[in-house]
């Protein structure tokens, strides 16, 4: 997605950068949505406020294409989360940390 595949006719990019099709979320409710799904589903957390900065690097686009979030869960816990579709060789590599006050958790 680093480049406007859209335009040279490919599917998938045509329908994920326009938001007529896909809505407003780009990055986020592409993949954003889906790590914060597994993060509060392993941690057990409930969400408090977020503050998030979308941003769109490739010129001609209206959705944005990475993602960076803070996060403040209740109870005090603080949490990041970062999603991008312009970062060529890091295809699909979730990861996922989690640390408290005895140990924690890191899963690739």
């Amino acid at each position: 997605m680093t480049e406007r595949l859209e335009a040279t006719e490919r599917k998938q990019a045509d329908w994920r950068t326009d938001p007529t099709r896909s809505r407003a979320g780009g990055c986020i409710g592409g993949i954003g949505t889906h790590a914060f799904n597994l993060d509060t589903f392993v941690s057990g957390l409930k969400l408090k406020a977020l503050l998030a900065d979308l941003t769109t690097f490739v010129p001609g686009r209206s959705l944005d294409n990475s993602v960076h979030v803070l996060l403040r869960y209740k109870g005090g816990a603080r949490g990041m989360l970062r999603a991008s579709q312009i970062a060529p060789g890091d295809n699909n590599a979730l990861r996922l940390r989690i640390y408290g006050e005895r140990g924690g958790l890191i899963w690739s």
